[in-house]
């Protein structure tokens, strides 16, 4: 996970617009040993706050995009999963 982590981190610096990269890196996160959860919830809190922003600028879109919203939709619940586990996760500690 340290590798995946330095991976993600050279793309993010790259390009800081690619939500996957922000989602990926959660998951690097939570994968160390032991888990990272502040840096995880960081990560996933940026990939929600970007894929709320691309679902608003679809929905006031003229062009025909509900393919799209579905598969935005569809990560906007696995990342907000993600953290929803978290915060029991901590919850129990």
């Amino acid at each position: 996970s340290e590798s995946a982590i330095q991976v993600l981190g050279s793309l993010l610096s790259e390009n800081d617009e690619v939500i996957e990269v922000w989602y990926l890196l959660g998951c690097a996160f939570m994968s160390c040993s032991p888990p990272n959860p502040d840096s995880a919830r960081h990560y996933w809190e940026n990939a929600v706050d970007m894929l709320t922003k691309a679902k608003e600028q679809m929905e006031h879109s003229s062009e025909d995009v509900a393919c799209e919203l579905e598969v935005i939709q569809s990560q906007l619940v696995e990342v907000t999963k993600k953290l929803d586990e978290l915060g029991e996760e901590m919850e129990t500690k």
